[in-house]
């Protein structure tokens, strides 16, 4: 039993020290993109996915320390992941002189098909509707995670949700698969915005960050369904037993309930490991050097020399610049308000097709001139390849 419980403790200490130094390292890295912040529109996305890691470390071990708690530091952690992933789009389409100089490019390229393993469906022509239904695909990840662990909570809490059991009437099952399905669809369409901008985006290196936003999240999804397929074939039983001191027999609920603690916990141990080796990787793909202001003094010397308003100034602007919600909430409306409001006309208004895909296509042209007010595009008329975007993307299933 003594070992057990020296091998838990040694388990904890590890955790607590990788998620001391990724929250170190990474915040020191938002540092100095705050210090240099000399592109704001790309710095500010790339800032917000470097806070991934400390928000991931600082969550993960305060579940794994305070296990009551665990459920409320893990929907914490969720929310933010769906956030990053928005926030990796987001600072694609910034790297381009607004929306409407990147809507510019999209219709100039040719018609691009899918990437394997579906390149055997036909090719689709890029525009201005492609461009929103990527921003909405991948902006339904970020309402569906949040939304689906706020699910799992309440059948935790009355033991419906069935952790780790892949069984029909248990929540696990059904929330796993859906939460699957919105990666799913959110990375295929970045992937798809990828592709259709790989030229231009080059100089960002957009790969590599795409590599270590989508390693996390992939990483933190399938180790925990791991973990809770061997919860399921009971490995977890042996070292539960020894660690409350009862056999199965003579205590089953308190070993169930050991073997729920160690399921969460081991998750949470292995994600502050794994935000230790991200930090890292972020100070390479995320660095500030190419953001780098010569004309800078040394915060050191500034503070020696009495100036420490003049110092301190920029950092706080950066930092409260990130921090504000203004530039998500109007990225957002820009995004969803059309949509909204052409279902709102296409539902007081009835169209004269009885096709629910003809609906769909005359709906979203009805909105095209709503997007393009909101969001000061071009006053120019809708490409007609995007007519046939419409028509060959069933727009029905992605809305």
């Amino acid at each position: 039993m003594g070992g057990t419980r020296d091998v838990v403790y040694t388990i904890e200490v590890i955790s607590g020290f990788c998620a001391l130094w990724a929250t170190v390292l990474s915040l020191n890295l938002v540092y100095k993109h705050a210090r240099n912040y000399t592109v704001p529109k790309l710095q500010r996305p790339i800032m917000r996915i470097v806070l991934m890691v400390p928000i991931y470390a600082i969550a993960s071990f305060l579940a794994l320390m305070f296990r009551d708690l665990a459920l409320y530091f893990d929907l914490i952690r969720d929310c933010y992941e769906s956030y990053v992933v928005y926030q990796f789009l987001i600072l694609l389409i910034n790297y381009f002189d607004g929306e409407e100089s990147l809507i510019r490019i999209l219709r100039e390229k040719p018609r691009m098909g899918h990437p394997s393993p579906f390149c055997f469906l036909p090719e689709f022509p890029v525009g201005q509707r492609f461009l929103r239904i990527c921003k909405l695909c991948v902006l339904q990840f970020a309402f569906f995670k949040p939304l689906l662990t706020a699910i799992a909570i309440p059948l935790m809490l009355t033991d419906n949700f069935h952790d780790g059991e892949f069984i029909l009437n248990g929540g696990y099952l059904w929330i796993t698969i859906f939460d699957n399905l919105s990666i799913a669809v959110s990375m295929y369409f970045l992937v798809l915005f990828y592709m259709s901008i790989k030229e231009e985006i080059a100089p960002l290196q957009p790969v590599t960050k795409l590599f270590a936003i989508k390693t996390v999240i992939f990483f933190c999804f399938w180790q925990g369904v791991a973990i809770a397929a061997l919860k399921y074939m009971h490995v977890f039983n042996s070292i539960a037993v020894e660690l409350i001191g009862k056999t199965p027999f003579n205590n089953p609920p308190a070993v169930e309930a050991m073997v729920d603690a160690i399921t969460i916990g081991l998750q949470d141990a292995i994600i502050c490991i794994e935000m230790f080796a991200m930090s890292i990787v972020h100070m390479q793909v995320f660095g500030y050097e190419p953001y780098r202001n010569p004309n800078k003094e040394a915060f050191v010397r500034s503070i020696l020399t009495g100036r420490f308003r003049e110092a301190t100034s920029p950092i706080i602007t950066s930092f409260r610049d990130v921090l504000h919600p203004k530039y998500d909430f109007d990225a957002t409306r820009i995004t969803i308000a059309p949509f909204v409001e052409g279902v709102i006309k296409n539902w007081d208004t009835p169209t004269a097709s009885s096709s629910p895909n003809a609906q769909v296509v005359v709906e979203l042209d009805e909105m095209g001139s709503d997007l393009e007010q909101d969001s000061s595009l071009s006053s120019e008329s809708h490409h007609s390849d995007d007519e046939v975007m419409m028509r060959i993307i069933p727009l029905d299933d992605v809305y």
